[in-house]
């Protein structure tokens, strides 16, 4: 009886370590799995984020590409501007010098010269005028060139502040979401980082609990062989055994003795019971003896595996009184 409680304790407890076993494997590999997600997640931001460093790079690019573009059309349209008045102040300066040749002469010398003179004024004149005509076509001309040279600076001007502030908002923006993403891979991280701790302490639990279970594991092992020892050395258990008293005259003259044997040990308990027949005292006048103990054995030790006692119980007499052989008792004459 022992024997199996123990065993189903000890079958208990294997089970129960067991499923304690099995939850903490369950418990790593749920991590193990957690730690898989949060890495192909942080790889894929990774490549998100270079993705977006490209893409800032190639605007960056861009925007400088066309700045500098921008600046060499005004350089260019700059030079034909002072090109333009350059012209303009050469032309200046020979209509001066032709209208200061022009001018009519203080002192006519006599109507011959005049007329050579007079046809070569008018002649001068008509060319001062056609001088004069170009260049006020070439001033109108130019005037207007310059005012579509600086219409077209304008517009290139307004254009790229334009782009220039998209670009400016476009930056702002990707180092916003690329500041966010950063936040994001390092609470991912602080989290896998959190995720590797408690798995490392929870792999470090669980050899301790390998260890405990193998260490319980063998503490059972040890206590199944003692109690095998202890079953070998006590031997085949015994049942109690009564004897049957005699029927008839002499089992009323007859009282019945029972030995009770009792062996323990750390495991198990036996018993062993034999029935005695004692004499009647005749002597006594069939009076039923008292009933005795007697106690046989060795001195009984707490730290002692196995103890061993010997009871012998008596039990009294069946009485006397009504039977064949019974008579009354003669009392004597009381004194007068």
């Amino acid at each position: 009886m022992t024997k199996g409680k123990s065993h189903e304790k000890a079958s208990a407890r294997e089970n129960n370590w067991h499923k304690i076993f099995n939850t903490l494997v369950e418990l790593s590999q749920k991590l193990q799995k957690d730690k898989k997600f949060l890495e192909n997640r942080i790889k894929s931001l990774h490549g998100v984020i270079c993705k977006m460093k490209v893409e800032y790079e190639v605007e960056s690019t861009k925007s400088d590409l066309f700045l500098a573009s921008s600046e060499k059309e005004a350089a260019i349209y700059k030079h034909r501007y002072d090109n333009a008045d350059s012209q303009l102040v050469d032309l200046r300066q020979s209509f001066d010098y032709l209208s200061q040749k022009c001018e009519e002469p203080k002192n006519i010398p006599d109507d011959a010269s005049n007329k050579a003179e007079g046809s070569r004024n008018k002649s001068l004149q008509n060319e001062v005028r056609k001088l004069k005509a170009e260049i006020e076509k070439c001033k109108s001309d130019k005037n207007t060139e310059i005012l579509a040279l600086l219409a077209e600076k304008k517009f290139i001007w307004n254009q790229f502040e334009n782009m220039e502030s998209k670009l400016t908002y476009d930056i702002k923006k990707k180092d916003d979401k690329v500041k966010r993403a950063n936040e994001k891979v390092q609470l991912v991280l602080n989290r896998a980082d959190e995720l590797q701790a408690s798995n490392e302490k929870l792999r470090t639990d669980l050899a301790k609990v390998e260890s405990e279970s193998a260490r319980k594991n063998e503490e059972i092992i040890g206590l199944l062989k003692q109690i095998e020892n202890l079953n070998a050395k006590v031997g085949p258990t015994e049942t109690p055994s009564l004897r049957s008293c005699r029927g008839g005259r002499s089992s009323a003259n007859e009282g019945g003795v029972i030995k009770v044997k009792k062996e323990t040990n750390s495991s198990q308990t036996f018993g062993k019971m034999v029935h005695t027949k004692p004499s009647a005292h005749k002597s006594t006048g069939g009076k039923a003896p008292r009933k005795q103990l007697t106690t046989k054995g060795s001195s009984s030790n707490s730290s002692s595996s196995k103890r061993k006692a010997v009871e012998v119980i008596t039990i009294p007499d069946s009485p006397k009184l009504f039977n064949s052989t019974f008579k009354v008792p003669k009392l004597k004459p009381s004194a007068t």
